[in-house]
């Protein structure tokens, strides 16, 4: 557990714990069900690379480029990416799959990749 954090963020954990495992929240919605083949990773940091199996399966799978969608694209999604660019992946983000609390994290995460990491799209684009 961190001892310093900024204060917007200890409200937030204090006010609502999320994703915990065995909770409503961490649950998979319905329409968003794996296949019997699919591949689970356990999320337990804001970084979907720090402290999983992902790249390790990535890398068996010789997959080199990742779409990112998600909540909340500057908490979770945009450490994702970086950590996903920094490994040598290539990235593309799909601007209308993701969300923020906050507009302005938002639009500069938006900004931040499409100027220093990867593509910005639209859904309608990428398929």
């Amino acid at each position: 557990m961190h001892r310093i954090l900024p204060p917007k963020r200890l409200e937030r954990i204090r006010r609502a714990h999320i994703a915990i495992r065995d909770t409503w929240d961490a649950d998979i919605i319905e329409a968003l069900q794996p296949a019997s083949d699919d591949l689970i990773v356990e999320k337990r940091r804001d970084s979907i690379f720090q402290d999983t199996e992902l790249e390790l399966w990535l890398r068996a799978m010789r997959v080199d480029t990742l779409v990112f969608t998600g909540i909340d694209t500057a908490i979770c999604v945009e450490p994702s990416l970086r950590d996903a660019f920094n490994r040598g992946y290539d990235v593309v983000l799909l601007a209308d799959a993701t969300a923020s609390r906050e507009h302005d994290f938002y639009e500069t995460t938006l900004r931040e990749v499409q100027d220093n990491f990867g593509l910005v799209l639209q859904v309608s684009q990428f398929f």
